[in-house]
């Protein structure tokens, strides 16, 4: 009895080995596909929004991409742009380590990395032309322009149209008719 007792056990836990990992493995692939949308919504955001020519260095400028934080996009968004403009300007990725370097991006992800400071990000974006987006609970409450956020398995936005312009950044109306609007 002690010896099927223990062949028992022993199966049970092999299986639900089996189902945690499979899960596991099923959950990574659902935020990996999460965020390959988060890139393409990114990508698109920058075609409906208009910055001054004055954020730019030069004509020929690149337009950037910035991730502050830990990178949840594991490479999805260098694919998105990887050979794309965007307002005729090579689109490129930058990621982060300091908000000083923020000065540089065009548009700036904020990832759940850096949740306890966006007070502070915001505080100090706000004061240039970059829009700040981000996917973290009350990101649009603390500052945070554009929100990505799941409803019933489809990706949304939220935007702050008032922060949006506070920085001297346009958004065309047909972006507005797709988001959630958040004063």
């Amino acid at each position: 009895m002690n010896r099927f007792f223990k062949q028992c056990s022993h199966t049970l836990l092999i299986s639900l080995l089996c189902v945690w990992f499979t899960s596991s493995v099923h959950a990574a692939r659902y935020v990996a596909e999460e965020y390959e949308l988060k890139a393409v919504f990114l990508y698109n955001i920058a075609n409906f929004i208009s910055w001054p020519e004055s954020v730019f260095e030069n004509e020929s400028a690149p337009f950037n991409f910035c991730v502050l934080g830990k990178d949840p996009f594991g490479g999805s968004l260098e694919n998105t742009i990887k050979n794309e403009t965007v307002k005729s300007r090579v689109a490129k990725v930058l990621y982060l380590q300091t908000l000083e370097q923020t000065t540089q991006c065009q548009i700036l992800f904020v990832s759940d990395s850096e949740r306890t400071h966006i007070d502070e990000i915001a505080a100090w974006v706000n004061t240039h032309p970059v829009l700040l987006v981000g996917d973290t609970d009350d990101f649009i409450h603390h500052g945070g322009m554009v929100k990505f956020f799941m409803q019933e398995r489809r990706m949304r936005l939220a935007i702050n149209p008032t922060a949006v312009q506070a920085v001297n950044l346009s958004m065309n109306a047909n972006l507005l008719r797709v988001a959630q609007i958040v004063d």
